[in-house]
């Protein structure tokens, strides 16, 4: 039973940080469209390269996430927390 409480107080933790994850989401859009630009600067093989492929892996880790959240804590959805 604790555990379901603990996970429950954990999931309520996280959906009231709606602001947080709304920011993160624009900042990961902003950081993905500079990345697009800087790519057709680069050539391909050089340091420059595999430093922009780690940084589209690591736009596409926080899109994952920050789309998990926004499904598991209904933001898009119309009706209002409880």
């Amino acid at each position: 039973m604790a555990d379901d409480t603990t996970r429950s107080a954990f999931m309520d933790w996280i959906c009231r940080r709606q602001f947080l994850w709304t920011s993160l989401l624009a900042l990961t859009l902003v950081h993905l469209v500079i990345a697009g630009m800087a790519a057709t600067a680069i050539e391909r093989g050089s340091a420059s390269y595999y430093v922009l492929l780690m940084d589209f892996g690591l736009i596409a880790v926080l899109l994952v996430i920050i789309g998990l959240v926004f499904w598991r804590c209904n933001y898009l959805d119309d009706t209002p927390m409880h």
